[in-house]
């Protein structure tokens, strides 16, 4: 008789490595309150900052063991100011969430 193999629990939301953007610096990042949700805020080279919304998917876990950061929304909200980003990730972070940033981030 073979055994039916049940994959582990998928993985929590890796937050050990710095998301990254070609010829971008990364400035920050929010996490949602259950840590699925983050906004990403990054200067471009013409030190503009761009805020990107990431969630963390694990719709690939079984079968494939597969969980990473996908970024959602299909755009990329563009401002001038840090103060500026910063309000605009965490309104994105609701939009797609419906949770606000995380206070302890």
């Amino acid at each position: 008789m073979s055994q039916v193999l049940t994959p582990p629990p998928a993985p929590k939301p890796d937050r050990s490595k710095e998301p990254r953007y070609v010829g971008n610096e990364t400035i920050e990042v929010l996490y949602s309150d259950g840590d699925t949700w983050r906004a990403v805020v990054t200067r471009d080279p013409e030190r503009r900052f761009r805020v990107r919304v990431e969630r963390w998917e694990t719709a690939h876990w079984d079968p494939d063991l597969v969980a990473f950061w996908s970024q959602t929304g299909g755009s990329t909200t563009i401002t001038d100011t840090l103060e500026n980003a910063h309000k605009l990730a965490a309104e994105r972070l609701v939009e797609a969430s419906g949770q606000g940033p995380r206070d302890d981030v």
